[in-house]
């Protein structure tokens, strides 16, 4: 098969920049909010964000640091997404429950309490002064709770699913640790160094052994929190979920035995049908290190087991119907349409993906010339003819992009209103095809150094500030004005701009398997994308083009080139992503697009 290789400043460039994309999609109105959303906030306010289905190796290798023989290694298959608690249950959130049922947990019926902790930092052995509401130090409606057993867990969980008529549980033990690696395969969730859990989690550290002389285990870094943190203080993983590492010990549903993990893979495990104890996971604020790794698990009595250092968090089960489409199925596909891509725009990489996503009917069609990405200010400015193949209404599908990020671009400056380019080229675009759309897609530029002696560096605080700047909301005013204008949404916004942001965050904090210098997302001598944000930017593109989620998907980039042009390192190929990374990408694009509602997905109430 003929390499299909995409030059620079051609119609099939490497350089993203602002997307005009037109879409055709069956079924809905492409751009009215479609699927579920992937985070919701329920009754009580807690936000929980939906976890794709996918396969993970569960339990640890051999040679991790602090492993467990009971750790088994073993292939898991999750074939059915679900919601979970972005945070730990909340003090305030159980407090709630409380209120509104009268409930006592069983520490409070039996009269035993729970396990607390003193002055000193110790754990005392349980006692009646030890409850939910006084496990031993300062609790606010932020905290986590803790001193709950399982069943109290439970009870909360079918208060809530009694509360909303929906299913309400705690994850399953291969749910949780699935959710937690988010497509790591470390020992946690940012590397093997036990030392960065000081960013990721609280665990047992310096700050604890320089209040508490008795403590001799931790980190030697501080996370700043003797006992609980508030909810959400720490860094969250690629799923965006917080405290997966440290804080409490999370309850699971499934019955504890040790040694139970077999060796050969398994699908949608629910663990032993027996037991005498409740799986545990997560680790807590007085933990070691060891602990607190992702395959790290114990095991408690379901009624009497309740520490200061435990508490849960919970999983909303969606029936198919209610559940985020994933791409490629059979219900409710979306049929392609005729695209056209024009000037610095990589068509190669986005067609892979399309493919990659089963979309029929989907078709790339010669773009019309309408002048270089210097030269666009105004449709008097395009030469007679150029615009024919969108006067005979031969194109669904536009996808334009420039350097930087309009309304932003020098050349564009000042020509924002229903008489520019891309207002023109959706009036003619609509007039001669009703299905006509336009996806915007917007960009960051990389800000930094240009290299010197061969290295180059990257301004991480300067492009944030630059990707919240003014022509972001200046752009949206324009689709606004355009969508009005043609009484639907004809134009829609890729937030490639966002979702690039977040992609140089976790480069930086050592979150992205395989890169560590946020300056490689770029090619060595010119600053063009390097192939993760190609595929970055592709997956949002298709995710906004055609309204599905790009994860789970396999895009085969063997036959894909990228590069060639200016002072660049050469035609280099889109092979190269790794598994992890593949999985971290598609996570990332469709977090940005499924929350953002220029691109046409329903806003979280």
């Amino acid at each position: 098969m003929r390499t299909l290789s995409v030059l620079c400043c051609q119609f099939t460039s490497l350089i993203v920049g602002v997307y005009l994309i037109a879409v055709t999609a069956s079924g809905a109105e492409p751009g009215s909010d479609r699927g579920s959303v992937q985070e919701i906030k329920n009754s009580v306010g807690m936000k929980l964000l939906f976890i794709p289905p996918g396969k993970f190796l569960m339990g640890s290798p051999e040679s991790e640091p602090g492993r467990e023989a009971q750790e088994v290694q073993h292939e898991v298959e999750l074939t059915k997404g679900f919601y979970l608690g972005t945070h730990e249950v909340t003090f305030g959130q159980f407090k709630q429950f409380v209120a509104d049922t009268n409930y006592q947990t069983e520490g409070e019926r039996d009269g035993k309490g729970a396990y607390g902790a003193n002055e000193a930092g110790k754990i005392e052995e349980m006692h009646a002064r030890f409850t939910w509401k006084t496990p031993g130090f300062e609790q606010t409606d932020e905290h986590p709770v803790v001193d709950v057993s399982w069943q109290d867990a439970k009870a909360f969980c079918n208060w809530l699913s009694e509360k909303e008529k929906k299913t309400y549980r705690l994850a399953t033990e291969a749910e949780w640790e699935y959710a937690c690696r988010a497509g790591t395969k470390t020992a946690y969730v940012h590397g093997d160094d036990p030392e960065g859990l000081a960013t990721v989690g609280n665990g047992a550290d310096a700050t604890a052994r320089a209040k508490f002389p008795g403590w001799s285990i931790g980190i030697q870094g501080k996370d700043g929190h003797l006992f609980t943190a508030p909810v959400g203080q720490f860094k969250a993983n690629a799923f965006s979920l917080y405290d997966m590492h440290g804080n409490v010990w999370e309850w699971c549903e499934d019955w504890y035995v040790p040694n139970s993990h077999p060796q050969e893979k398994q699908i949608d495990p629910t663990g032993p049908a027996t037991g005498k104890a409740k799986v545990q996971r997560g680790g807590g604020w007085s933990s070691d290190s060891k602990r607190l790794r992702s395959a790290a698990r114990v095991g408690r009595d379901q009624s009497a087991y309740r520490g200061c250092y435990l508490g849960f968090r919970v999983v909303l089960e969606q029936s198919p119907a209610e559940a985020p489409k994933e791409s490629g199925t059979a219900a409710e596909k979306p049929a392609g349409g005729r695209v056209a891509y024009m000037l610095l725009v990589n068509g190669a990489v986005t067609d892979a993906v399309v493919k990659a996503a089963n979309i029929e009917g989907h078709r790339s069609v010669v773009a019309p010339y309408i002048g270089t990405w210097h030269d666009i200010k105004g449709m008097e400015r395009i030469q007679s003819g150029r615009l024919d193949r969108l006067e005979r209404g031969e194109i669904d599908t536009l996808l334009i992009g420039t350097l930087h990020c309009y309304p932003h671009a020098e050349t564009w400056n000042n020509h924002v209103g229903l008489d520019s380019t891309p207002a023109g080229l959706a009036a003619l675009g609509v007039k001669n095809n009703p299905t006509f759309h336009i996806v915007w897609q917007t960009y960051v530029w990389p800000v930094g150094q240009m290299p010197k002696d061969g290295k180059k560096t990257l301004d991480v605080a300067a492009m944030k500030k630059r990707a919240a700047s003014e022509p972001l909301k200046e752009l949206e005013k324009l689709v606004d004005a355009i969508n009005e204008k043609h009484g639907r949404k004809v134009v829609l916004i890729s937030p490639v701009g966002v979702a690039t942001i977040k992609l140089v965050e976790m480069v930086a904090e050592g979150k992205f398997p395989g890169i560590t210098d946020p300056a490689d997302l770029w090619t060595e001598f010119n600053m063009h994308s390097n192939r993760h944000v190609l595929a970055l930017t592709a997956y949002c593109n298709v995710a906004t083009m055609y309204g599905v989620s790009p994860i789970g998907l396999k895009p085969d980039f063997s036959q894909v080139t990228y590069g060639g042009g200016g002072k660049g390192p050469g035609i280099q190929s889109m092979e190269g992503i790794t598994e992890e990374q593949r999985v971290i990408l598609q996570n990332i694009a469709w977090e940005a697009v499924s929350k953002y509602p220029h691109a046409g997905f329903a806003t979280t109430k």
